[in-house]
């Protein structure tokens, strides 16, 4: 879904349709973009939050496979060009994962 910009250009700025909306605005209008923007946001964290969700049940169940595929103990069980890793270096990743992902959510304010 494609969003307009309505608080900063691409280049960071403030747009000249915000600004001039913050000078002449009425403190309840204000009020009013500043809780439609927190609800925009916390709904684009929960979609994060659920997309994350689904990448780590789909890592995961990737590696999952890889172990049934190529078992802890038994060398060749795939040909090396498949590109499968091996469970410690798979759990590795697993581990890895979870601890970018204990951050990328932020506290809701």
């Amino acid at each position: 879904m494609i969003r307009e910009p309505l608080m900063q250009t691409a280049a960071g700025r403030v747009s000249p349709a915000l600004e001039e909306f913050l000078r002449s605005g009425s403190r309840s209008s204000l009020l009013a973009l500043r809780l439609a923007r927190q609800t925009e946001a916390a709904n684009l964290r929960r979609e994060l939050g659920a997309v994350l969700d689904q990448l780590m049940e789909a890592e995961l169940s990737i590696e999952l496979l890889s172990l049934f595929l190529d078992p802890p103990g038994v060398r060749g069980a795939l040909p090396p060009s498949t590109g499968r890793s091996n469970s410690r270096a798979a759990a590795a990743r697993v581990r890895r994962m979870r601890r970018g992902l204990a951050g990328a959510l932020p506290a809701p304010a």
